[in-house]
């Protein structure tokens, strides 16, 4: 297996299995890949587990440990673990070991044909009242959520980065592993369940069906079963999006919240390359560059925006997050050709620019660009239609009455003439239309060096 692998353990009073965990844990993931981390969640240990752990990363490089100041529950310290894992795959599982970890060395195979690999118990369980409670939440948690496992809450959840990047998870307890897996499954994602062999716990005691995370997990199933419900990838993502806005003005959350809504980003964020420097000309409040800073992928994104108001919010965003700026610049004037780009987007960009200074841009864009970069246009088809007129309407009074953006007037052009203009600096060229469930007649054009 060639894919980078983040094994997730939460832990809370577990000093009996901590070293044996971490070393079995070390063997399995060296035979399986050379790029591994293992990210340990002490969530508030009273036994001086949180104390070894801090130990065994201080020894080896590949460990991380992150502390919780108070109990958190499973939910949460999952949560935080998933939020610092950085590789390609990600594994969850318990402290106490409930299978075989050499068992990873065959199933982290199976990620190459399902998005989500899970398992289930086999064999012999800690009590009659541990099975009755399994049966009747399995059943109701299929029933309910449309799913086919036979093993929800089990601790060994495999899954690619992408789909946790498309999921945002809110669950504090026991529950988020309905929660995931039944998002997950309204996305399209695959889900393998295999059969293990189940080992108790030989230490300690297990809160897992205890009265009070029962309760839990049927309060949360009740109050998330709507957004589960009616989850999607577009609400997931504005859902992230928020996150980062949490400091601006209302003005300009209404702002944010109409961009988003009335613009495809979630469509044009699915062709930006994995990996290298994005560069996003005219990124106004930073929308698109924090929705793609959310995929931990391998870029460097930077944006540049004349409207220093804008740009002030962008930065507010950031919240000291790594590999991404905003920039106040002129994009006809500036020089962002220093970035070795991998890709240069324009979304709703060019129609603020005449014809002269559109093929000046478009020159520059290219001049840029590494060789297979590639260019990514979001425009207004200009065409004698509804949708046209509303959008002009639309600018109109954001440019020339409310000063919502900074132009000097309107310049939209038709398929015809963006396309000429493309071919004409350099470009190969595709269109798509992307104006459907839209009131705007949007247009992709993706300019390939």
């Amino acid at each position: 297996m060639e894919k980078s692998i983040s094994l997730v353990f939460p832990m809370f009073n577990e000093i009996e299995y901590l070293p044996k965990a971490v070393e079995l844990a070390r063997s399995v993931l060296k035979d399986i890949t050379f790029d591994y981390e293992i990210i340990i969640v002490d969530d508030a240990s009273m036994d001086g587990a949180g104390q070894m752990a801090d130990e065994l990363a201080s020894i080896d490089n590949n460990i991380k440990v992150i502390h919780h100041n108070k109990n958190k529950t499973l939910g949460e310290a999952l949560k935080t673990g998933f939020s610092h894992a950085t590789k390609d795959i990600i594994i969850y599982t318990d402290m106490d070991l409930p299978f075989d970890l050499t068992l990873l060395k065959n199933m982290a195979s199976l990620i190459s044909r399902s998005d989500i690999v899970i398992g289930s118990r086999l064999g012999h369980r800690e009590s009659l009242l541990r099975v009755v409670y399994s049966l009747v939440y399995n059943r109701m948690i299929n029933f309910i959520f449309r799913l086919k496992v036979k093993d929800v809450n089990f601790a060994l959840k495999i899954f690619r980065r992408e789909v946790l990047n498309e999921i945002e998870l809110k669950s504090e307890g026991s529950f988020i592993n309905a929660e995931f897996l039944a998002k997950a499954k309204k996305l399209g994602h695959s889900i393998k369940e295999v059969e293990v062999e189940y080992k108790p716990r030989t230490y300690g005691i297990s809160r897992l069906s205890t009265p009070g995370v029962i309760l839990k997990i049927l309060y949360e199933m009740f109050k998330f079963y709507p957004e589960i419900k009616f989850f999607s990838q577009k609400k997931a993502m504005y859902s992230k999006l928020k996150n980062f806005y949490k400091k601006i003005s209302f003005r300009v959350k209404i702002y944010n919240f109409i961009r988003f809504k009335t613009c495809p980003f979630d469509l044009i964020k699915k062709i930006i390359p994995k990996e290298g420097t994005i560069v996003d000309l005219g990124c106004g409040t930073g929308i698109f560059l924090n929705l793609l800073k959310q995929d931990f992928t391998k870029r460097t994104l930077v944006g540049f925006d004349a409207d220093n108001r804008k740009i002030k919010v962008a930065l507010e965003s950031l919240n000291e997050s790594k590999g991404i700026d905003f920039k106040v610049g002129n994009i006809i004037d500036g020089d962002f050709s220093l970035f070795q780009v991998k890709c240069i987007t324009l979304i709703d960009v060019l129609y603020y620019l005449n014809i002269n200074l559109k093929r000046d841009l478009l020159r520059k864009c290219f001049n840029a660009l590494d060789w297979n970069g590639v260019l990514i246009i979001k425009d207004i088809d200009k065409a004698l239609n509804l949708k046209f007129f509303w959008t002009f309407f639309q600018e109109f009074f954001a440019v020339k009455v409310f000063n919502i953006t900074y132009a000097e007037g309107l310049y939209f052009e038709n398929r015809k003439t963006y396309s000429s203009l493309l071919k004409e600096c350099g470009f190969s060229i595709e269109t798509f239309d992307l104006s459907r469930g839209y009131f705007y007649p949007h247009i992709l054009y993706i300019g390939k060096k």
